[in-house]
């Protein structure tokens, strides 16, 4: 019994040194790695919440068009051309996100003809495997295959098509979400918000397949 616990307290005492080591030599993996464990379950309640709200959102497109809220902005009712500073940025990996592309407009086959077509115009732009299907008013486009320029390139293609309508980009993974949309303040740029309410912007002169990251600047005008 007493060599079972002189054991096991040799054991403990190891594994206190190799804790402190561990924490001395690395010491920011070692916070990263208690930081995960703290926020982790906030974490899933937050993509819980998320997939809760997200038909919610689609409803407020809806309710916009039909009832006339005005609770999401409205497009295109300025003209300048300026660009915004950019105050931090917020990287993202594309290819992981669900993306889809929300048209004020039921005519499907039309839809259809300007995805082809913008294909056939730009080759960043990947439609593979996409579905479109309809609620009242509105068209949703899904993209599972798009690139984060082709999908940008997309919303700024049917914006110009579908003039005098509603276009938003609409995309999200396990923790960011955002929409987007043609800024008609700026040339060639969009705007947007994430789900934790930080205003973007987005330049088709970057090369954004390989500059995924949303830039970050809270002072952009949003018209509503």
């Amino acid at each position: 019994m007493e060599n079972l616990e002189l054991i096991i307290s040799t054991l403990f005492l190891f594994g206190v040194i190799a804790f402190v080591v561990a924490l001395i030599k690395y010491p920011k993996d070692f916070v990263k790695l208690v930081w995960g464990f703290i926020i982790f379950p906030f974490e899933r309640v937050w993509d819980l919440l998320i997939f809760i709200l997200t038909p919610f959102w689609l409803l407020l497109l809806i309710l916009d068009d039909l009832l006339g809220l005005k609770v999401l902005p409205q497009v295109g009712s300025k003209t300048s051309t300026k660009d915004y500073k950019t105050i931090s940025r917020q990287p993202i990996n594309f290819a992981g996100f669900e993306k889809f592309i929300l048209v004020n407009s039921l005519d499907i086959n039309s839809i259809r003809e300007q995805l082809v077509e913008a294909r056939e115009t730009s080759p960043e732009v990947n439609i593979e495997n996409y579905a479109i299907g309809s609620r009242t008013s509105f068209s949703i486009i899904h993209l599972p295959s798009s690139g984060f320029y082709g999908f940008n390139f997309l919303v700024m293609w049917l914006a110009e098509h579908f003039k005098g309508q509603e276009v938003y980009g609409y995309a999200r993974n396990g923790t960011i979400r955002f929409f987007n949309y043609v800024d008609s303040n700026t040339e060639n740029s969009l705007i947007g918000m994430t789900n934790r309410r930080k205003k973007f912007w987005v330049t088709m002169y970057d090369n954004l397949d390989k500059k995924q990251y949303l830039r970050i600047n809270n002072s952009i005008p949003m018209d509503s």
